[in-house]
């Protein structure tokens, strides 16, 4: 392994050590090894579902996106690729982009051009950041309307709500006015010259297709509900009843710092970060890191192997001559 992934890795364990430390001090060890083992197994079952709904709505997105280019690849087929993309998006939090990568490989594969599968895939980070954009400021909503809205808080999730605008208005703004001085920056600097038709192109079907645009959006924001059920139903798989509200702005908020740092897995500061959400809305530690942990292995644990073997054998077979 790589010193560069090394390190943030091993900040990850010390961050999740540190926490379980901390909840062992301050809480009683004993309370979650109990919660563990009397995990209610309609709930896990339900839990199963939703996760299952999340690959499933991916599969539908990329299918819906696909679409537009006159590309109508069969849902079962994709089902197994978006899979994959969740379990990168988990592996090597980016904001969406890693996952969307390997898809882009995965599409040329398929024998879809390449300008096509980039602007595919430009095309599905605009619907997943304006998604995300929403859902983060619906977070903040709930957590003003319990009264839990802290400075800091409002600061970071403002500029991460701004960051994730700048793609879709980026390319709203490409559609309505196009590239401005794009022929001195093709000159300039050759290699962007693919990828600035790349965004043109993605930019002018955006406003051809804007209810298509829509649903892509509606898909994604899907699939945060659905990992946000996740929590929920492992929150009344262990007996404590919470809001729906409540345990979505935990999740979302999570995801958010996630995202944002570097760490492989986002091992460590996604559990600290829904453990202290989930404490401020009056969940104990040991049950939040119960219900946490659970859901860890539900969404980046369960799919690591089969995700791992998917994306190993998509890059394998890149060279390939596409079916």
């Amino acid at each position: 392994m790589q010193r560069a992934t090394l390190v943030p890795l091993l900040l990850g364990f010390l961050l999740l050590a540190a926490l379980v430390s901390a909840i062992s001090q301050f809480g009683e060890l004993e309370r979650f090894l109990e919660l563990m083992r009397h995990v209610k197994p309609f709930w896990l079952l339900s839990s199963l579902s939703l996760q299952a709904g999340t690959y499933l709505c991916e599969a539908m997105a990329w299918r819906l996106a696909l679409r537009l280019y006159g590309y109508d690849l069969p849902l079962p087929a994709l089902v197994p690729l978006s899979l994959a993309k969740l379990f990168s998006d988990q592996a090597m939090p980016s904001g969406g982009i890693s996952g969307n990568a390997f898809f882009v490989v995965a599409l040329r594969r398929r024998g879809i051009a390449r300008e096509l599968a980039r602007s595919c895939m430009l095309v599905d980070l605009a619907a997943y950041f304006s998604s995300y954009a929403s859902m983060t400021a619906m977070s903040l909503l709930v957590l003003a309307v319990h009264d839990e809205l802290s400075r800091w808080l409002l600061a970071l999730t403002s500029a991460f709500i701004a960051i994730q605008m700048s793609v879709p208005l980026l390319l709203w703004h490409v559609g309505r006015h196009g590239l401005a001085h794009a022929n001195a920056l093709r000159l300039r600097y050759p290699r962007l010259q693919a990828w600035a038709a790349t965004l043109q192109t993605s930019a002018t079907l955006i406003p051809r297709h804007a209810g298509l645009f829509i649903r892509l959006t509606a898909l994604h924001a899907a699939i945060m509900l659905l990992d946000a059920g996740s929590l929920w139903t492992m929150l009344l798989g262990i007996g404590q009843h919470l809001p729906f509200e409540l345990a979505f702005s935990s999740f979302v908020t999570a995801s958010m710092v996630m995202s944002l740092s570097p760490i492989p897995l986002g091992l460590g500061t996604f559990e600290t970060t829904c453990v202290a959400m989930l404490r401020a809305a009056g969940i104990g530690l040991e049950a939040g890191l119960t219900a946490t942990i659970l859901l860890r292995g539900l969404t980046t644990w369960l799919p690591m192997l089969p995700g791992i073997w998917l994306v190993k054998r998509e890059m394998r077979e890149t060279g390939r001559p596409a079916a």
